[in-house]
């Protein structure tokens, strides 16, 4: 209930907020405004978002802060009070940087001789407007900054809503600092590769200069800012261990490796293409590389800059598991596009290959870039999938425990039944289609162009009959591998079940159906000693309970690991409820951690939040590199 208030009335108050600064925004554009026109309009409606704002934001932070005040513990130090004050800084913060975008990127268009239709943001606004915006908001961003340095004065622990929420909002400013930056690089390195190119020079426009230079002017510094300071948190354990600063480090070396890649491809395709015949001058061919070259670099950059730092974070998350999901992720994120990428190259060759020996097709631009187009997705993926894959590879052919966990790794099973369930559908639709054409010319149906149709729909179910082959091969070596030295060490870890002969027979048979070669002792609760060589022991709970202490038992001596069964207790209420006592037996015959740490379901909600953040900065710099090549 306490939460549900407390999203309530912090929820009214952002809203309530933003109602109240756009009016306030409104009315001193009207005051300033010398426009005539619809100034009527605008004043009433300033009014009125003010008149409404006013005391609903008044009501609702005041009970919030009367709140703070009278149970700091609970309300003060609260997730949903520090994602509101936090969510409101960045509300308030990020249009006083896109306001000065805005006057920047004006003011070098002005600089440059470019209509103000082309600058950055909106060319209409005039100087005053984003005065009037900057001033509101940094006036309301102060207030709320001074509000969360009093609850950091007051901050004591074990409360960790504070230093996860501003961990999540400085790396957001990280990623939207570096978004404008690697944007203003690419466009002024546009703008200078064009140059030789006069033709394309002219099209581009020196508004992608001014542009440029605007964006890397407001985003260098804010990158520089909050970089600087995340990186001067690392000091303390918990910020240099954090998952979320790996997750924000593999989010951006992958990106930034995926991207040089693709812009790379693309300066392959453009390359060969004019080996093939394209010919065309030395500054026409720096015109034509100018765009995905222009991403590529920055891009690499990127790569290169933050790969250091992640192998860093890797190394000092406490959790092994962390560590290495994430390095097995990365790894097979890069094969799957390197295996995409040379699928699909492969397929535009063989393809290319069938319509120029029997498709009569002649040869052309078209072909030309085909070929240039199929020869670049060829030699960027194979080596990308190659070098990813052989790591993995040899990594799971090890006969040790680091092997044996890359082959039980969930990633890796998800990978290969991923590419199988892409073999097997390719394949389906690649022997429908070529049973079609045989059976279409057996029936007297069409014949021309059989040939062709022919050598298409086989050159596709090869490509998926090699794929899904190798791929299975891979499965099955995994599982033949894995099956006995699981077994050896299932059968060392011996299980004593102390309990009444149901109960013990109850768990064995639990165990027995995940894993059957783990031998289960039943122990009788009182007198029988602990046999040699068990490993584990498994107790009710009520035993706990009804123990006497005059004659303590022989497992309260136990020395090795434990796990107490929730079963039910007359008089006793348990929590939180027990875990799968049978998956924990076999993960810990496994050498793995029993319960493999929790954490907090909101943490993971901001966690996700932050990542999605990410991910639309990512898919803003994704779109402009596709409008980079579709728009030359």
């Amino acid at each position: 209930m306490r939460t549900l208030r407390r999203l309530y009335v912090y929820g009214i108050s952002l809203i309530s907020l933003e109602v109240v600064l756009w009016g306030l925004i409104g009315l001193l554009r009207t005051m300033v405004s010398r426009q005539a026109v619809g100034g009527t309009e605008q004043l009433a409606q300033a009014l009125a978002l003010i008149l409404v704002g006013v005391p609903v934001f008044g009501l609702h932070w005041y009970l919030a802060q009367r709140g703070a005040r009278n149970e700091p513990q609970e309300e003060r130090f609260s997730v949903v009070r520090a994602v509101f004050l936090y969510l409101a800084l960045l509300f308030l913060l990020v249009p006083v940087a896109q306001n000065t975008l805005a006057m920047v990127g004006r003011g070098l268009a002005r600089w440059f001789d470019v209509p103000l239709n082309r600058a950055l943001l909106d060319g209409s606004q005039t100087l005053s407007d984003n005065l009037i915006a900057i001033f509101l908001n940094g006036v309301l961003a102060f207030y709320f900054f001074k509000v969360l340095e009093d609850d950091w004065a007051a901050f004591t622990p074990p409360a960790v809503a504070l230093p996860v929420v501003r961990r999540i909002y400085r790396y957001v400013w990280v990623l939207y600092g570096l978004g404008m930056s690697l944007l203003g690089v690419q466009r002024i390195l546009r703008y200078l590769l064009a140059l030789p190119s006069p033709s394309r020079a002219v099209s581009l426009g020196v508004a992608s200069l001014s542009n440029g230079l605007a964006l890397l002017v407001v985003g260098l510094p804010v990158w520089y800012y909050t970089w600087g300071r995340v990186q001067r948190s690392l000091a303390k354990d918990a910020e240099r261990r954090s998952l979320l600063r790996a997750i924000v480090l593999f989010l951006l070396t992958l990106f930034g490796l995926l991207m040089t890649l693709g812009a790379g491809g693309a300066v392959l395709a453009i390359l060969f293409e004019k080996l093939l015949g394209g010919y065309t001058t030395l500054p026409e061919l720096i015109g034509d590389i100018g765009g995905p070259l222009s991403m590529a670099l920055p891009m690499l950059g990127v790569w290169a800059y933050h790969r250091g730092w992640l192998l860093r974070s890797l190394d000092a998350l406490e959790n092994r598991g962390w560590r290495e999901g994430l390095g097995h992720t990365y790894a097979l994120l890069l094969s799957l596009a390197g295996l995409a990428a040379t699928v699909g190259g492969a397929a535009v060759l063989l393809s290319f290959l069938v319509d120029v020996s029997v498709g009569g097709v002649p040869w052309g631009s078209g072909m030309r870039e085909r070929l240039s187009g199929g020869l670049s997705l060829v030699a960027v993926g194979l080596p990308l999938w190659a070098y990813a894959w052989r790591g993995q590879q040899s990594e799971a052919l090890r006969e040790d425990e680091r092997g044996a966990r890359a082959r039980r790794s969930l990633l890796r099973r998800g990978y290969l039944y991923l590419v199988l369930f892409v073999g097997v559908m390719g394949g389906m639709a690649s022997a429908v289609r070529l049973l079609f054409v045989l059976l279409n010319a057996f029936l007297g149906g069409d014949f021309a162009g059989f040939g062709r149709d022919f050598l298409d729909s086989l050159q596709f179910l090869v490509i998926f009959g090699v794929l899904l082959g190798y791929h299975w091969s891979v499965l099955r070596t995994d599982s033949a591998m894995e099956k006995a030295p699981l077994a050896r060490r299932y059968a060392d870890f011996l299980v004593g079940v102390v309990g009444e002969t149901g109960f013990a027979q109850g768990v064995a048979d639990a165990i027995h159906r995940r894993a059957a070669q783990i031998p289960v002792r039943p122990l009788a609760p009182q007198g029988e000693a602990i046999p040699e060589g068990v490993r584990l022991l498994i107790l009710p709970r009520s035993l706990l309970v009804n123990s006497p202490e005059d004659a303590p038992p022989a497992w309260k001596s136990f020395a090795g690991l434990k796990i107490v069964f929730p079963d039910e207790t007359p008089g006793w209420v348990w929590a939180p409820d027990g875990k799968d006592v049978a998956g924990m037996v076999q993960r810990l015959a496994e050498g793995e951690p029993a319960g493999g740490g929790t954490r907090p379901v909101w943490m993971i909600v901001l966690y996700v939040l932050g990542a999605l953040f990410g991910l639309q900065i990512a898919v803003s710099l994704l779109m402009a590199l596709l409008g980079v090549f579709l728009g030359g």
